[in-house]
This record gives structure tokens, sequence and C-alpha cells, in this order.
């Protein structure tokens, strides 16, 4: 879509500017851009989620087109096309992130049990089981800090620059 909405942007300028029928021909083109607009508007509407950022361009693209603003009727979709591009490349990104985050857990923990540490299945793990995590060990699991203290590396999940001081009660999160 980013890549039409391109070419319809282009030959609407050209056209408009210097070859009126090559602006008159992007008409189809446009219409075809436009098209899973008024789709998305339409769905929202009925389905009672309101007017989105859809519903606002379809209305704005048919207001220029029928004022025989083309240009921005143009520059309109590309701005949007280039938009959902942006967005869906940074969901891929942050997606793919977090999978990267989460594959880092480990396959087994310190689980204290009877003041004994006993080596357990990650999958064993349930609520409310102490365990026991050293220095330099990613968390397994999010928790609350019930003795000791550490230096937590926290970044990839919340974006602070540098490491947090954890102690007792404090909670702590997984992949951290």
């Amino acid at each position: 879509r980013l890549l039409l909405s391109g070419v319809a942007l282009g030959t609407t300028c050209v056209g408009w500017l210097f070859l009126h029928p090559l602006g008159v021909a992007t008409t189809p083109l446009i219409a075809y851009l436009e098209w899973p607009i008024y789709q998305t508007t339409w769905r929202d509407l009925v389905e009672g989620r309101g007017v989105k950022i859809d519903g606002l361009m379809a209305i704005f693209t048919t207001g220029a087109w029928l004022t025989r603003a083309y240009v921005s009727c143009a520059f309109s979709i590309f701005t949007l096309a280039l938009a959902d591009k942006i967005i869906s490349q940074t969901r891929d990104h942050s997606r793919q992130k977090l999978i990267e985050m989460f594959d880092q857990q480990p396959r087994t923990v310190w689980l204290l049990v009877s003041g004994q540490e006993v080596e357990v299945p990650f999958a064993t793990v349930q609520a409310g089981d102490i365990l026991v995590v050293y220095a330099g060990q990613i968390l397994p699991v999010d928790g609350i800090v019930s003795e000791g203290a550490a230096t937590v590396d926290q970044q990839r999940l919340t974006g602070e620059a540098r490491p947090v001081e954890k102690g007792i009660g404090d909670t702590v999160l997984a992949a951290t």
C-alpha cells in the first residue's frame, strides 16, 4: 500500500501541476487506496467503536477529492500508509524483542524447600514458591524479594537506563 500510495502521490503531483490528464488517470488508483479506509470506518461504526483515525481520513480524503484538492488527498493517503508501515515495523520489532527476552527463561530453578535449595524444572514453579536467584542470573518469574538485596537491570522491560536497587518487599520482574 505504501508503494502504491507513493506512486499515486507522485503521479497526482506531476499530473495536476504539468499534465492534467495524468492527474485524472490517478482517480482509480486513489479510489483503490481509499477503499480499505472506508471498509475499516464502516466496520468501526457498525461494531460501535466510533470514529477512529480511518474515519477521519475517510472524511478528509472524500472532502479533498470532492473539492478537487487531489494532491492533498493523495498526500494524506500516502501519510496514512507510511504511518501504518511504521506502526507495523514497531509492533514486529517489539514482539521480536519480547520473544527474545522470554526465550532466556531457565529450564531449571532453585526452589527453597524447608531451608534447603532444591533444583526443580521451571515448569513446576507455582505461586507462593520461594526461589533462590544468585548474582548474574536472570529472574525466572515476577515476584517479591523475601530475603537479601540486589541490583537488577530491568532496562529491557522498563527502559530505565541504570540498574535498580531491590530489597526485601520490592517487586521484581521476570527476564530482568
